[in-house]
Parts: C-alpha cells; sequence; structure tokens
C-alpha cells in the first residue's frame, strides 16, 4: 500500500510530521504540494459554486483540497493507495485498512452526519476513481458544487463506496482503537498556536455577532468563531501526542532547524509549540 500525503507550503512541515508516522510502519510515503501542480495556477482568484454561492478560490490553509481528487490521476501502477491530508497521524499501523474490501468496493472511507469524509480515502481500484480534469473543468464552469464533489455527490465518478469505522479517521481524539488522528479543527491544529488564523470562518454574520456581544457582555461564547488567533487544542492527549511525534521527528532530523525557522518567519508553525516540543522530555 502507498500512502500520498496532500498539502501544501503552509501545512509543509506538518505533512513531513505526517510523513514519518506512517514510515515507522515501514510505508512507502510521498507528500504532494500544491502549488508544484500546473493546475493550480488555473485556480487562483477563480470562482467556483461553494453551497450553492460563487466563491473565490483562495491561496489559504486549505488551498490543497483538491489534490485528493488529482492524485488517483498521477498514481503509478496497479498498487493500492491510502490519500491523507497533512494533518493526519498514524497512531496504529493502518494497513488493516485492506481488510474492509470485498469484491463490490474500490473506495473506503469514513462517513460523519452520513456523509462521506474525503480526507482519508482508500483505494484499491485505480481505473475506478474520476476524470480530474472534468472535475475541474465543472467546478470553474459552476457545474460542479465543491459541497458536492467533497461529498462524493456528483455524476463525474465510478465508485463502490464502503463505509468504515471512524477509528481510520478519529476527529480530533485518541482512543484505544484509533488508527489514524486526524487534527480536524483547524483553529486548534497545534502546530500553528497562537498565529494569526490565515483560512475561511464559514460561519453566519448573525452567529458572530452574537458572539461577540456574549464576548463583550462576558457571558459564555465560542471562542472559535471570536478570535482571530489559532487556539489550544481542547484534547490534552492529542496536543501532548503532537509535542512527542514533533519532537521525534526533530531528533530524527526529519525536520531540520532551517525549515523550523523558514516557517516560523513565514508565519506557517508556531513558535510557542515548537519550544515546547523543544523542551519536552520523551
Amino acid at each position: 500500500m502507498k500512502v500520498y500525503i496532500q498539502c501544501n507550503r503552509r501545512q509543509h512541515l506538518a505533512a513531513k510530521v505526517s510523513e514519518y508516522t506512517f514510515k515507522k510502519f515501514n510505508l512507502d510515503t510521498e507528500i504532494i504540494l500544491i502549488e508544484e501542480c500546473d493546475f493550480f495556477k488555473k485556480l487562483k482568484n477563480q470562482k467556483y459554486l461553494r453551497n450553492g454561492k460563487k466563491t473565490v478560490y483562495k491561496d489559504d490553509l486549505q488551498s490543497f483540497t483538491l489534490l485528493r481528487f488529482y492524485i488517483p490521476s498521477i498514481h503509478q501502477g496497479k498498487e493500492d493507495f491510502l490519500i491523507v491530508d497533512p494533518d493526519v497521524f498514524a497512531i496504529r499501523n493502518p494497513i488493516s485498512i485492506k481488510h474492509n474490501f470485498n469484491n463490490e468496493n474500490n473506495l473506503c472511507c469514513t462517513y460523519y452526519k452520513h456523509n462521506p469524509r474525503t480526507e482519508v480515502m482508500y483505494f484499491n481500484d485505480i481505473n475506478s476513481s474520476w476524470n480530474f480534469e472534468k472535475i475541474l473543468f465543472d467546478l470553474l464552469n459552476f457545474n460542479l458544487d465543491y459541497k458536492d464533489l467533497f461529498n462524493l455527490k456528483f455524476k463525474n465518478q465510478n465508485l463502490n463506496l464502503n463505509q468504515i469505522e471512524h477509528k481510520y479517521n478519529h476527529h480530533d481524539q485518541i482512543l484505544q482503537d484509533t488508527v489514524l488522528l486526524h487534527t480536524t479543527k483547524r483553529i486548534s491544529q497545534p502546530w500553528k498556536l497562537d498565529l494569526k488564523i490565515d483560512f475561511e470562518r464559514n460561519t453566519s454574520l448573525k452567529n458572530l455577532l452574537i458572539n461577540n456581544l456574549k464576548k463583550f457582555f462576558g457571558l459564555k461564547y465560542n471562542e472559535e468563531i471570536t478570535t482571530d488567533k489559532y487556539i489550544m487544542h481542547e484534547n490534552k492527549d492529542v496536543f501532548e501526542y503532537l509535542l512527542k511525534i514533533f519532537s521525534e521527528a526533530i531528533s530524527s532530523n526529519v525536520i531540520n532547524e532551517d525549515e523550523i525557522t523558514n516557517s516560523i518567519l513565514n508565519k506557517y508553525l508556531s513558535k510557542k509549540f515548537i519550544d515546547q516540543v523543544k523542551g519536552y522530555d520523551n
């Protein structure tokens, strides 16, 4: 099984640490940067449909997400493969995901709120995916809504989906059976702690106003909506794990001092977090 990690420059160090966790299980792993893909140039400042509204494609924290649909087109050979986000880390060997297939399935993923989640996808048949060029064309010509694409509810695909256990995509928690940890809450990704947020929040003006008023009057409010900075992760086990795994990655020279310094200067990486990593006692 080959593992592909999709990312952009803002999440590159996190992707390298993610890659380190998969390689600990001797898995062939490759990072794909969207900035190195030709189609990325077509997307900048272009409009596309999102939840029925025309939205400008932004080069922000989430700019890499279309890679999950592009990667199948560049995969070589007949080997099965896994595609993950840069904020997905292997707690246990994900090779067990293979056991979820039968002859009728060619794609496995978890479901949340009855919808398939595409940030972790496992394919056992490269010939049964989709046409990425058609996806891109339909997006930029308003024939396909981003929401439908990411819920795998679009015509340009030939898939037999299989719903798998959440342990292969545990959101912001580490349980006894967790295979893959996904730090899906962008606002609390530990390696971004205290940096200014660099993504667009999808919340209504009414919700934003209500929470800011609650904050002003000293009432209980949702900090995730009102803050302009990344906040501490609410799960101590997750934060502790990431301190540990970043510390291991630095000790193993998976990420080096020059990369760390450059990422801090570009505000892709939190100095506050790295200082804690370097003071972490294994």
